[in-house]
């Protein structure tokens, strides 16, 4: 007998990075019921890597769903009218998201979304996703992320590769996101054990100098400091200094927005072979 899905709570963490997305009950039974389900060790230690940080066990199943295109938070009727918390996931999903990313830290960051879901108890009625939701997951995730030892960027890096900048019906617009990461990593790295950051190794070069302080500056949301130690390691000859401004006027850090000056500023990196820049410049050229 195939399991019923009593979806409480469907949210698309990040709708539209691939061509198929499962918006219903009926797509995630289509999908997974005549599919099983299965475990994946992986997916398992970082969830409970990602409640360690808060003091807390698991209190709902992780189950991997492939072919679903996302993760999912919902409740399974399992049987006599009884249910259970559900994480589904499709690792290759995952996989996909890192390597838009470049980095291991995406996938994380939509499995620590999907526990903020369960965790803020969104998954607990019978109401579909709306923006307040969305938006204290997003807050969650980034301040696990926080505890784990992410950047911010790093923290931010999965909700970066949407391709839809504007507000749906049921998830708020990329901006709004990405701002909601930022307050709960920065809340999360309030608690965290400080480091030195001030104290520059005198071995360093100049350039490097320079751009670790432009880094301790941005993480304290120093944004217009940060630029200028960015410009300074820059002309030191320090290549990652210009991926860092590129990525400061993408998304309108200390300076006015501007995608103009973003693009020429990862040509640059790209061009003294920084391959972030490189893949960047690359995804840019498919779209068009």
């Amino acid at each position: 007998m195939k399991t019923k899905l009593s979806i409480l709570f469907l949210l698309l963490a990040l709708q539209g990075v691939n061509a198929q997305n499962y918006q219903t009950v009926e797509d995630i039974n289509d999908a997974c019921a005549a599919l099983g389900f299965s475990g994946n060790d992986e997916a398992e230690i970082t969830v409970d890597r990602i409640l360690e940080q808060i003091g807390l066990t698991r209190n709902f199943i992780l189950q991997e769903c492939p072919e679903i295109n996302n993760a999912v938070a919902i409740n399974i009727e399992v049987g006599s009218g009884k249910k259970e918390r559900f994480i589904l996931y499709d690792n290759s999903f995952f996989n996909r998201i890192n390597d838009k990313a470049n980095n291991d830290w995406a996938a994380i960051s939509v499995l620590a979304h999907e526990i903020g879901h369960h965790l803020n108890g969104h998954a607990l009625n019978n109401k579909g996703s709306n923006h307040k939701w969305e938006l204290e997951a997003d807050y969650s995730s980034g301040f696990y992320l926080a505890k784990m030892g992410a950047t911010l960027e790093e923290a931010q890096s999965a909700i970066k590769t949407l391709k839809y900048e504007k507000a749906t019906s049921t998830h708020p617009a990329k901006i709004d996101r990405l701002n909601e990461i930022e307050k709960g990593w920065r809340k999360g790295m309030e608690n965290r054990p400080k480091v030195e950051e001030d104290i520059i190794i005198m071995e360093l070069e100049k350039g490097e100098e320079c751009f670790l302080k432009g880094g301790t500056a941005f993480n304290r949301g120093k944004y217009q400091e940060a630029m200028e130690w960015y410009l300074k390691a820059v002309d030191e000859n320090y290549v990652e200094a210009n991926y860092s401004i590129a990525e400061m006027y993408l998304w309108g850090k200390g300076v006015k927005q501007n995608f103009k000056k973003s693009y020429s500023w990862h040509r640059k990196a790209a061009r003294l072979g920084y391959e972030p820049s490189q893949r960047y410049l690359k995804r840019q050229m498919k779209k068009w």
